[in-house]
């Protein structure tokens, strides 16, 4: 018989306060689960006034798009180790994560595929990873 707990259950702190992920380079980031509380509490704050527009399908896909970068800087990528960007070591901070989750789609791409991984926040590996 399988154990769905093993399966599926999650460790919700990790969910909220980021998973650190390997990158290229040496380069790590500290993820937070999409949907987590602070994801959904920020989403409906920066949606709010666009949800007539939302709801009716006329929202236009570059302000959705500026909507889910903010969001995702606020609450999804929440730190990270060893990034250059333009020639030069890039501090994590807000503003920065904005930045470079903006002008760098493929590197938004990989945050958002991150973040929607549901082994990564897996209780039963998570307690693993903490043994070794």
């Amino acid at each position: 018989m399988g154990d769905l707990g093993k399966n599926y259950a999650t460790n919700t702190a990790a969910e909220q306060d980021g998973v650190w992920e390997p990158l290229a380079d040496g380069i790590e980031i500290r993820v937070a689960r999409i949907g987590n509380p602070n994801y959904q509490r920020i989403w409906e704050r920066e949606i709010k006034p666009y949800r007539a527009q939302v709801d009716r399908g006329l929202m236009a896909d570059d302000k959705m798009t500026e909507i889910i970068i903010k969001v995702m800087a606020e609450a999804v990528l929440l730190d990270w180790k060893n990034i250059e960007y333009e020639g030069k070591k890039l501090p994590y901070n807000r503003a920065n994560a904005l930045r470079i989750l903006t002008e760098l789609p493929d590197f938004r791409a990989d945050v958002l595929f991150l973040a929607n991984q549901q082994a990564s926040y897996r209780a039963a590996e998570i307690e693993e990873a903490e043994k070794n």
